[in-house]
């Protein structure tokens, strides 16, 4: 797991990204977060879709699928980023064409698990394809399927 991450700026976050198991394929991204904007590790400054769309440049990962024209898979490990119309993870989406962005619809905890009755929600193309249970198992599930074989998942969800 290409661990492109800001848990520097928290202590839960920083233990949640180091016991999480390596998916290869997938960046999965440790920030503090909102529907609006993700925060900056360096500058702790919140960030607005645009500009952390700039600085996913930096991640191996996404800029070796860019090279080769492959979408990537891209988890949002940020609080409410997944939620609502017009979310953080629905906008990256619709730039970052064809590459899958996963984000929790709620508060989300350092075991994975949102708040509530949340989920964690997919998205492609600006749309949301799918959500699965907001607890550990099903958020695990759901990367192992998307590290194993992102094309079919995304022939099998998206319409």
């Amino acid at each position: 797991m290409d661990a492109f991450n800001n848990y520097k700026v928290n202590v839960n976050l920083r233990s949640s990204a180091e016991r999480d198991p390596d998916f290869g394929s997938i960046l999965v991204y440790y920030a503090h977060g909102n529907h609006s904007y993700i925060q900056d590790g360096s500058t702790k400054a919140m960030v607005s879709v645009n500009k952390f769309h700039e600085q996913l440049s930096q991640s191996t990962i996404v800029s070796n699928n860019d090279k080769d024209g492959k979408g990537s898979v891209i988890v949002l490990h940020s609080c409410e980023t997944g939620g609502g119309s017009e979310s953080f993870a629905e906008q990256l989406s619709a730039i970052r064409q064809n590459s899958v962005i996963v984000a929790p619809s709620g508060k989300v905890f350092d075991d994975h698990s949102v708040a509530g009755k949340g989920s964690w929600n997919v998205f492609l193309n600006g749309t949301q394809i799918t959500s699965v249970n907001g607890d550990n198992d099903s958020y695990m599930k759901l990367l192992k399927q998307l590290d194993h074989d992102m094309e079919g998942f995304v022939k099998k969800y998206a319409k």
